[in-house]
């Protein structure tokens, strides 16, 4: 079985088309994702696509939402309940797949290492793998990860976010949690508006359920 490797602008310029060639041939198709992460789509028998879809759903809530929201659409209606032409069939796969890549490209990444003193850290990535957040040490790989947990719970709520104001003049902002623990700090900004537009970036992207393991 051969392997395909592809930039993600390619699948976006003709998603259908590339994943029929890669059906036809049985080749692997492997997605570089502007981050350098890559994303690999096995081609299934057609008997099993949808029995493999069914279990996604069942056991992922956010590629639930994602095909949910693409059945929705009112440019690619779906029946509700019982058999569904081939075409739906096929588009209904097509527009879920395309919604998992691209959700998949544009969410960020936390990143877990281990310093030289044997402590832990974890910093939150945007998808251009710019740092936009930095927790304290932790003395353990656990804590760490529970720190992360507390940023993907804390960070869609505008009363967790600090405003700071560095003595330079340089503006920064913190993350707390509900027991006003400092989660994570951000990098200097040079303007209040910068400063808004991190905390924004970290509301987009600290929910993330991808966690990088450098230690």
């Amino acid at each position: 079985m051969g392997i395909k490797t592809i930039p993600l602008s390619r699948l976006e310029r003709d998603l259908e088309k590339t994943l029929d060639e890669c059906a036809d041939s049985g080749e692997t198709l492997v997605v570089e994702l502007p981050d350098q992460r890559l994303l690999a789509i096995q081609s299934l028998d057609p008997n099993e696509d949808d029995s493999l879809m069914d279990e996604l759903l069942a056991l992922n809530p956010r590629f639930q939402a994602l095909v949910a929201k693409s059945k929705a659409s009112p440019r690619k209606p779906f029946p509700s309940g019982g058999d569904m032409p081939t075409t739906a069939r096929k588009d209904r796969r097509v527009s879920a797949i395309y919604s998992a890549i691209k959700e998949t490209a544009m969410a960020g990444r936390f990143e877990l290492s281990k310093s030289s003193d044997g402590q832990f850290r974890f910093v939150l990535r945007a998808a251009n793998g710019e740092t936009i957040l930095t927790s304290e040490l932790y003395t353990s790989k656990s804590s760490a990860q529970n720190g992360i947990a507390s940023v993907q719970t804390n960070c869609s709520s505008d009363n967790r976010y600090e405003k700071k104001e560095s003595s330079n003049g340089k503006f920064y902002f913190n993350l707390k949690a509900a027991n006003q623990q400092v989660i994570g700090t951000s990098q200097m900004y040079a303007s209040a508006q910068a400063r808004d537009a991190g905390i924004n970036s970290v509301k987009t992207n600290g929910t993330s359920t991808t966690v990088k393991d450098n230690t």
